[in-house]
């Protein structure tokens, strides 16, 4: 038998509605995409073809778009306006 303080379902339930799981995700998807802007950023700034230039502005924007997207959700998944509403004032900011 499990213990249950220890990975037990009923701790594997109670860990997912106090929202800590969701939230260390969160957290870690925002790093992630800061971490991405700053390098994308870092490398605009050495020399580059054409090519290379737009396909990292491409993704500087993408990144941009996500990290809003993320910032723009309540931490637990709820939130006052619909996701696709938080999500196009997001982007229109940018």
């Amino acid at each position: 038998m499990r213990n249950s303080a220890i990975g037990s379902e009923n701790g594997f339930q109670k860990e997912l509605s106090s929202g800590v799981p969701m939230m260390n995700d969160r957290i870690a998807r925002l790093r992630a995409h800061k971490q991405n802007i700053d390098r994308y950023q870092s490398l605009l700034a050495t020399n580059l073809s054409e090519l290379e230039l737009q396909f990292l502005q491409k993704r500087l924007s993408e990144e941009r778009i996500a990290l809003a997207m993320i910032e723009e959700m309540s931490p637990m998944g709820s939130s006052e306006q619909p996701p696709e509403v938080k999500i196009r004032e997001a982007v229109s900011r940018l």
